[in-house]
Parts: C-alpha cells; structure tokens; sequence
C-alpha cells in the first residue's frame, strides 16, 4: 500500500469500514456535490456581475449562466490535465498579483478613514460618540390565568439608561 500511495490507502481504509461499499458511495457523492454546488454558485456570481442592466432581483439568462458554467469547468479540466499542481500554483499567483495593489489601497482608505474620525472626534477604541437615553419606564403585566390576583395590574417599574 506504501507503493500505491495516499489514494489507494484512502479508499482501502474505506472498503474496511463496516459497509464500506455505502461509505465510498458518500466518499464519492458528497465531494461531487460540492464541486456541483460550488461551480454554479460561481457560475451565478459570474453571470450576474458581467450582465449589463440587470436591474434589481431580475435573474440573468440561462444562456450566460451555462456559458460561465462551462468556462469553469474547461479551467478546472485544464489544470487537471495539464501540469496539475505547478499550474495551479502558477496561475494563483499571476492572479494574485494584481489584487496586491488592490488591498494596499484598501489598507490607506481604512488609513485615511480612521484618521479622519480622529479629527472629527470619533475614536475607534473609545466607540461612536452618542447621546443619552432619555429616561423610559416599563410596565410589566401578569395574565396567568383566574385565579391570578395582580391580573392586569403592573406590579414592577423599571428605568432603562
């Protein structure tokens, strides 16, 4: 089993399970599920993004979500067949990069947002500054049943800051 590798010492952990045949049925459905769930998600995300006057709650074409669908799946297959791992780590970081500058960006916004609620007064570790609540009272009521004597009756007033 060491010469077969972690595959083949996966699934003959499973076939020697108690009703090992059932527990590689699931090994096999849930991560297909998954992939399934996952490629149309982004699918979805993919097709309502890149779609042009889509306007609020209106779901973009069926066409546009295959097409995304395919365009996934053709990558997927590619890097599968292809180089396998190296071309996946190679593609990672070609389109990481760009997001490098992005986040830098995010990271002055925030920068600049925080500092300006400094001049402006706002502290972010002492909170937003805020005014008081007016004093309120509350009634409670009881109304268990006949036999209840404070039935409708408040019986306690509370002040809430």
């Amino acid at each position: 089993m060491q010469n077969e590798g972690a595959p083949a010492a996966i699934l003959a952990s499973l076939n020697a399970l108690p009703q090992g045949g059932v527990v590689m049925v699931l090994y096999l459905l849930i991560p297909a599920i998954f992939l399934a769930t996952t490629v149309n998600s982004a699918a979805y995300t993919l097709s309502d993004v890149a779609s042009i006057n889509l306007q609020p709650g209106e779901e973009p074409a069926r066409w546009y979500l295959v097409f995304w669908g395919i365009v996934l799946t053709s990558i997927s297959i590619i890097l599968m067949y292809g180089d396998g791992l190296e071309a996946l780590q190679t593609l990672s970081i070609i389109t990481a990069l760009p997001l490098v500058f992005i986040m830098l960006l995010m990271i002055a916004s925030f920068m600049k947002w925080v500092h300006q609620g400094e001049k402006d007064g706002i502290h972010i570790y002492e909170g937003v500054p805020y005014d008081e609540p007016e004093e309120q009272t509350v009634e409670i009521t009881i109304e268990r049943g006949k036999k209840d004597k404070n039935k409708g009756k408040v019986i306690q007033k509370e002040n809430l800051i």
